[in-house]
């Protein structure tokens, strides 16, 4: 009975405690979350999986129940009973024995401040038991805000009490940054740590460990160490599972929003046998929904259920087919028999046979991310009848809005020669507030911070959070001509110049797949409208932003080369593999290392200022403080003459640059050590250049 109380007491603790500090308010849901990032790429509530039906029906107008209550643990006597009692219910006072403990309880009970229940330790009659209830009840505050974990983890009480219970606590773990690993926390405060928790785990069969895992995902209870342990222990086990089995982890993990490749890896290979004999269509549609939630693209497993669907069309209801279609496109994928799938399942599929109006969006909608959409299918929700009918209901109306919102735009850009009905343009659907997650506002933000360092400073050149009136906003936009050089964004292509206009999507962590690393297909659609929109978009991943970097860091790591003199003859072929492995040996050094280096016959100098490098190859004999000093003297005459000078000035007057250099160096050695002349010399540049132009009038 004590290791079934020490398993009760873990598990309550974890499902408390962790959540409090990895996630003290409530998790986003990922329907919302796709809506926000994505733009109407939601899919519907994961349905429970549900149990064998022996009579199919075909096409059931009426709205599925959702499962509310859990199947219930026949497992009576045994240890899964009791940890799922501890961890759903606070410890039964009716187990406790002696007057003393029941006191003590009492106590701790009815303590409102942290010293009142830590006191309670320093009672000679204070054991495990009594610990436990302190602990339950530091939970519940720690969960409810009431009181900082910084309060307590250092009391020497408290480390008392942990100790009794064989939690191993790390006090050095607290100063590591919240945005670290979710374990991070956890280990802070000991949870799920302990040996005998592990072992208690491991000794649960996979039936046990999947009905834990359920149980977690019914209460929503993202312990992040216990469920690596449970996935684990699934990932891990030799026997196959039955597709039951697999549609009840899937849902779990998708519900927990918790993603583990080698689970999911252990999962696919056993429904690959699975799904070919299976004759139950609901959990075929969780299953579906769940990969959809997970962002889980295994082509493979994806073009299996695909056949499944087509194979069994009879005994199909229009919910697996609401799944299948908006897996796909929230996927990005068509699998290999969609033919088939729009032949014999969505043809003759009409809005009459869907539960509610919203289900005939969704298959729309999918359709276009997927650029499957017909005329009629966007005639079939563009019309005022159904718009009508789907905000009448009591629908979300902002979900439905940037899906009408895509459909809209796809049906008046993508299909040559519509002539079917468009939303009216004093459509109130125009006006959806777009809003962003701050992890996709940081991103965007830092994009925007470069481009602005890159392109002229005034506001004509660059737009910033374009509402498209399509469901999703374009993070920036900006001009370019032929040769790269900015442009006013309202530029026009004419006979003498040409116009692009370059729109700028960023593409956060949860706008790819998992399992594949692509793009989701709403992001795709985004990409194709604005083509046809005139725009060259670039997808910027955040693969390639460093929100933590400094802004100069950002813009200048490419290793551009803005300006080269030499004084060697050399090959141009030579040249360019001398500046190649020069700027990679440079930028891989770090702030702290010498600015002098040895490299092949040469000595090199170098030095940054803001987001440039200069760098000069001298000979062995050559002093390299000298250069240094040359290399300074040039920064000066820059700055003396650009005012604090910057990328931009040498990117868009590099002739200006050569002509000062010209006048400091000749052949590789100092010409001009006084920058009074030097500027003097470049302003006399300056006027003959003006002249030549007839901007200045010339006196005789």
């Amino acid at each position: 009975m004590s290791d079934i109380r020490v398993l009760m007491a873990m598990l309550q603790l974890g499902g408390t405690l962790s959540n409090s500090t990895v996630r003290i308010t409530p998790r986003v849901s990922w329907w919302i979350t796709a809506q926000h990032l994505l733009s109407a790429s939601s899919m519907s509530t994961i349905p429970n999986p549900v149990e064998d039906s022996s009579k199919h029906e075909k096409f059931v107008k009426t709205p599925i129940k959702q499962r509310t209550a859990q199947k219930k643990i026949n497992v009576d006597g045994s240890l899964i009973t009791a940890a799922f009692k501890s961890l759903l219910e606070p410890p039964n006072k009716k187990e406790e024995t002696t007057e003393n403990i029941t006191k003590l309880n009492d106590r701790i009970n009815a303590a409102t401040t942290v010293d009142e229940v830590l006191s309670t330790a320093e009672n000679p009659e204070f054991n495990s038991q009594n610990a436990y209830s302190v602990v339950y009840v530091l939970c519940n505050w720690v969960t409810s805000g009431k009181i900082k974990m910084d309060e307590i983890q250092t009391d020497k009480r408290y480390l008392k009490i942990c100790s009794m219970l064989g939690i191993k606590t790390n006090t050095a773990v607290v100063n590591r940054k919240q945005d670290e690993d979710d374990n991070y926390n956890s280990a802070v405060y000991g949870l799920l740590q302990t040996e005998k928790t592990k072992k208690q785990i491991e000794r649960f069969n996979v039936y046990e460990i999947i009905t834990v895992l359920s149980t977690l995902a019914a209460k929503q209870k993202r312990t992040t160490p216990l469920l690596k342990m449970l996935t684990s222990e699934i990932a891990n086990t030799k026997e196959n599972l039955n597709i039951k089995q697999l549609g009840d982890i899937l849902y779990s993990v998708a519900v927990l929003n918790f993603y583990d490749e080698v689970l999911m890896n252990k999962i696919s290979k056993d429904l690959y046998t699975a799904i070919p004999s299976n004759e139950r269509h609901a959990v075929i549609g969780s299953i579906l929904t769940s990969l959809g939630v997970l962002r889980y693209r295994n082509e493979r497993l994806l073009n299996l259920l695909s056949v499944w669907i087509v194979e069994h069309r009879n005994i199909i209801r229009p919910q697996e087919i609401s799944s299948l279609m908006k897996t796909l496109a929230h996927l990005g994928f068509t699998p290999a028999n969609f033919n088939e799938v729009l032949e014999h399942i969505i043809t003759p599929l009409k809005e009459s046979e869907m539960c509610q109006s919203s289900d005939w969006l969704d298959i729309v909608w999918a359709l276009t991310v997927l650029n499957k959409a017909t005329p009629e299918h966007y005639t079939s929700v563009l019309n005022s009848g159904f718009l009508n009918r789907i905000f009448d209901s009591s629908e979300t109306e902002s979900v439905n809005a940037f899906k009408l919102l895509n459909v809209n735009a796809a049906a008046r850009l993508m299909i040559k020669d519509y002539t079917g009905p468009l939303l009216p343009e004093d459509s109130r659907l125009f006006d959806t507030t777009i809003l962003r997650t701050k992890e996709k506002a940081a991103l965007s933000n830092s994009v925007v911070s470069a481009l602005k360092i890159l392109l002229p400073s005034d506001s004509i050149y660059l737009n910033i959070n374009i509402n498209t009136k399509m469901g999703f906003l374009l993070d920036a936009e900006f001009c370019v001509d032929s040769k790269c050089a900015p442009l006013p964004v309202n530029s026009k292509s004419d006979q003498d110049k040409q116009v692009f206009r370059i729109g700028v999507l960023t593409c956060n962590y949860h706008e790819f797949c998992r399992g594949a690393n692509v793009v989701l297909g709403p992001v795709n659609l985004r990409k194709s409208l604005l083509e046809q929109q005139g725009y060259k978009v670039l997808l910027i991943p955040y693969t390639k932003v460093n929100i933590k970097d400094k802004l100069v860091t950002r813009v200048n790591r490419q290793g551009k080369l803005r300006l080269q003199k030499w004084y060697v003859a050399h090959p141009d072929k030579l040249k360019k593999k001398i500046t190649r492995e020069l700027i990679t040996t440079i930028l891989a050094r770090k702030p702290k290392m010498s600015s002098f280096l040895e490299w092949k016959d040469v000595k090199v100098v170098y030095k940054r200022y803001a987001s440039l490098y200069f760098c000069c190859a001298i000979e062995q004999n050559d002093n390299e403080l000298l250069t240094l000093e040359i290399i300074h003297r040039y920064v000066e005459l820059l700055d003396k003459y650009f005012g604090s000078v910057c990328e931009l000035d040498i990117i868009f007057n590099f002739e200006k640059a050569y002509f000062i250099l010209d006048e400091l160096l000749v052949g590789g050695e100092i010409q001009e050590t006084s920058k009074k002349n030097v500027l003097k010399a470049i302003a006399a540049q300056d006027l003959l250049q003006e002249v030549s132009h007839g901007d200045v009038p010339i006196e005789l």
